[in-house]
Formats: structure tokens, C-alpha cells, sequence
């Protein structure tokens, strides 16, 4: 009974949180932040990183061309 009470409190308190991202003030300081725009660098980066491997691997599982060398 404890779980399941658990369990359904976990459910439904977010859902009493009237709040959002439409909410969130941001100053307008942050627009001059070179940090944040090092950040959006960094993970696009990671991204086309990721995209990059996911492709390679891809390829190589359906064509069955792997060699060691390669992957």
C-alpha cells in the first residue's frame, strides 16, 4: 500500500505545479553571456558528432562491411 501511494504521489504532485517554461524570467543580461553561446557550440558539436557515429554504424550493420580498422 505504501508503494502504491508512493507511486501515485510521484504522479500527481507535478501536475499541481502551475508553473512552466513560459514563466521563467530571464534577465536581460544573459543575452551577454558569452558562456551560453560557447554552450550552444559545444553541444551542436556533440550533436553532429553523435549523428556522425550513429550513421557510420548504421551503414556498417546493414551493409556488413565492418572492419576492425574502420569502427
Amino acid at each position: 500500500m505504501k508503494k502504491l501511494s508512493v507511486f501515485l504521489a510521484t504522479l500527481l504532485l507535478p501536475a499541481l505545479a502551475f508553473a512552466g517554461e513560459a514563466d521563467l524570467k530571464i534577465p536581460d543580461a544573459i543575452k551577454n553571456e558569452p558562456k551560453l553561446y560557447w554552450g550552444f557550440l559545444v553541444t551542436l558539436l556533440g550533436l553532429v558528432f553523435g549523428l556522425y557515429h550513429y550513421i557510420r554504424v548504421k551503414s556498417c550493420l546493414l551493409t556488413g562491411q565492418c572492419s576492425k580498422s574502420r569502427m
